[in-house]
């Protein structure tokens, strides 16, 4: 539905912004590992994405 596809959107970038913030905060004082988006979000988005609701945008 469209409210999934629009919550969906809000959580990726909310990860998004808090990970820039985590680096940001610990990328002087400690090396962390880095990882893209899609490395986050690729064990759920089949289980989110395959539902049936994608063409109700």
């Amino acid at each position: 539905s469209k409210l999934q596809n629009e919550t969906i959107k809000h959580l990726q970038n909310a990860v998004v912004e808090a990970k820039k913030d985590y680096d940001r905060r610990f990328n002087n004082s400690q090396r962390v590992e880095k990882s893209t988006v899609s490395d986050v979000w690729s064990p759920i988005t089949p289980t989110v994405f395959n539902n049936g609701d994608v063409h109700d945008i």
